[in-house]
């Protein structure tokens, strides 16, 4: 008798293949309509199908195809740290949204806990990640239950005019007034970038002012993008002066803020 059996599951496709060896026991899943089998180390092993009707020479085996996988959890899962993680947070957690078993890696995306609302989402902001088995299962061993992650809800991180960053369910936030030129001052919110073109060379006085809780930078940029010369590096509000030489060409003011802000340029 040869070292050899298989077994059909009624219904089934496939078919549990096991040999027995005195160096090697092994099982391993053959559905005869996606599946060749090739085993390098047995050539000549002669492998029966369910009946025992013998596969042609010129079949070989592949242990390919498995039915279990290796992952301990299936895309839906909703899965949190323990109390006891040192970076343990009960309003966060994540949901396995794929299972790789070729390469041993989930992604997954995060999702928040609003207490006032009593509602999971995910910010829109987010990108999925791609983490390894090993790690999620580690990092993240509390199963709390199985979801339909495009479900959950969307916040959206808006970034106010008072320089607040607050969760919204408003896709179509409001925006913040645009950059400005009144009498002569140029003004605007938040991070920018403007261009100037000076028609005479001479020395100029940038009269500048912030109101905000951040850095508060201002780059002097040549026509090329390179720094020609900073002229403020502030946190919080600012209100100060700075002289520099300019030649007659394009220059661009790189502009770091989380608030509002002037620029007077004087000659």
């Amino acid at each position: 008798m040869l070292p050899l059996s298989l077994h059909s599951q009624r219904g089934a496709v496939f078919h549990v293949v096991s040999y027995d060896f005195s160096d090697k026991i092994d099982t391993f899943v053959y559905n005869p309509a996606t599946d060749t089998l090739n085993d390098p180390e047995y050539p000549t092993l002669l492998i029966y199908r369910a009946g025992h009707t013998p596969l042609t020479p010129s079949t070989t085996v592949k242990k390919t195809t498995d039915t279990q996988s290796n992952a301990r959890y299936k895309p839906g899962d909703f899965i949190q740290k323990t109390e006891d993680d040192s970076t343990y947070d009960k309003d966060r957690a994540w949901v396995i949204l794929k299972v790789d078993d070729d390469a041993g890696k989930y992604t997954v995306g995060q999702i928040y806990y609003d207490p006032d609302a009593r509602q999971w989402y995910k910010l829109n902001d987010d990108l999925p990640e791609i983490r390894f088995f090993s790690v999620v299962e580690r990092d993240y061993p509390i199963l709390i239950k199985n979801i339909d992650w495009n479900s959950v809800p969307i916040r959206y991180l808006v970034k106010h005019c008072d320089g607040e960053n607050i969760l919204s369910y408003d896709p179509n936030p409001p925006e913040c007034p645009g950059d400005t030129i009144k009498d002569g001052v140029l003004s605007g919110f938040g991070d920018d970038v403007i261009t100037l073109d000076v028609q005479t060379s001479g020395l100029y006085i940038f009269t500048m002012a912030h109101t905000g809780r951040s850095n508060f930078i201002v780059w002097l940029k040549d026509s090329r993008g390179y720094n020609e010369d900073l002229l403020v590096n502030e946190i919080g509000s600012y209100s100060g002066r700075k002289s520099a030489r300019l030649t007659s060409g394009t220059y661009y003011l790189d502009i770091s803020a989380d608030g509002s802000w002037t620029i007077q340029i004087t000659a």
